[in-house]
């Protein structure tokens, strides 16, 4: 049967009957609905899916399936995963989220790890263990000012915080 086709509605796959271009009935187990839905087709994967299905477009108004587009969140824009047409390739920023390769180039982070901590703690003659250099991150990022920035002071100070909480609890 040349007329049927495997398509996504509601989020389950279901078996169509194809009446014309991009208009689909589904079939039931028993019976074929009455609703005739249209469809759209991922640009990528070519598969189909009912409007009601997202469908993301690119900047260039190419529509594709959620398997097949991510969102950069710094313009604002779908692509599609293997965009080998315009070149975007999406990577991960630096707050964790995915974002385009031109969005990437916007930003800059300047990284603190745990290393840094135990490094000048062990200069300053603190003895610290993970879990408290952890702490020490956690505060700087809680008490982040961005008019001062993070510098070698700044966890200095966390350090010695640190120090003088454990002297008065003993």
């Amino acid at each position: 049967m040349d007329n049927l086709i495997l398509i996504s509605y509601h989020g389950q796959m279901r078996v169509a009957i194809v009446l014309e271009n991009y208009k689909v009935s589904i079939v039931g187990t028993k019976e074929v609905f009455g609703s005739t839905i249209e469809l759209n087709q991922c640009q990528r994967c070519g598969f189909w899916q009912s409007e009601d299905e997202e469908m993301y477009s690119d900047p260039d108004g190419n529509g594709f399936c959620d398997s097949c587009s991510e969102y950069c969140q710094g313009c604002d824009q779908y692509f599609c995963i293997d965009d080998t047409v315009n070149s975007i390739s999406m990577v991960d920023g630096v707050d964790g989220n995915r974002c385009c390769i031109k969005c990437s180039k916007k930003i800059i982070s300047i990284v603190w790890s745990i290393e840094d901590v135990f490094s000048r703690a062990k200069e300053l003659h603190y003895n610290i263990i993970e879990q408290q250099a952890i702490e020490i991150l956690h505060n700087i990022e809680k008490n982040y000012d961005c008019n001062h920035g993070i510098t070698w002071d700044t966890i200095d100070y966390h350090i010695c915080q640190l120090g003088k909480d454990i002297s008065n609890d003993r």
